[in-house]
């Protein structure tokens, strides 16, 4: 796949406007649906196809913080990082071991209360770690960036398990 941010002549920066990257969507969309080439060669309906995929694969890693950031790494990391390193940090993985447990612990006990806190607790971690990101990008720290996208995912996780257990016991 080519560069994501080149495809949507964008800058590469992880704080992206949203509303310009969907208006370039948009707009790629339609000048390379493959319906425009049905009068086509194979081939070039082909083609169209193909870019269609490349314009919607490149829009899911650019709308996606942790796709972006990792697109951007890949980018501009010379040296190859080892995927399977994960955090090291075991405060880091203590905190989010005992968040999980107090999560579980409020899941069963049926606790709404103590779940609104856990997820506004589990978001405020998020943006602290979008900001360590955007940090680490700012100052061209790759190896870092490796260890906050890393952090983010554990993060997100988090988030979609408060979000999975809210709508198991609310609808």
């Amino acid at each position: 796949m080519q560069n994501p941010f080149e495809l949507f002549n964008l800058a590469v920066e992880f704080n992206l406007d949203t509303a310009l990257l969907s208006q370039r969507y948009l707009s790629l969309q339609k000048a390379y649906h493959p319906d425009n080439f049905a009068s086509s060669s194979s081939t070039e309906q082909l083609k169209a196809v193909q870019y269609a995929a490349e314009i919607n694969d490149a829009y899911q890693v650019l709308k996606n913080p942790i796709r972006r950031a990792e697109a951007i790494l890949q980018l501009n990391c010379t040296q190859p990082l080892n995927p399977e390193e994960t955090v090291k940090d075991s405060e880091f993985l203590l905190q989010q071991l005992m968040l999980r447990e107090d999560l579980e612990a409020a899941a069963c006990g049926c606790d709404e209360a103590e779940i609104v806190a856990l997820r506004d607790k589990a978001e405020a971690l998020r943006r602290q770690q979008l900001q360590a990101i955007e940090t680490a990008i700012r100052q061209s720290g790759w190896a870092e960036l490796k260890q906050q996208i890393d952090r983010l995912k554990f993060i997100e996780k988090l988030l979609l398990e408060v979000e999975q257990i809210e709508d198991r016991l609310y609808g």
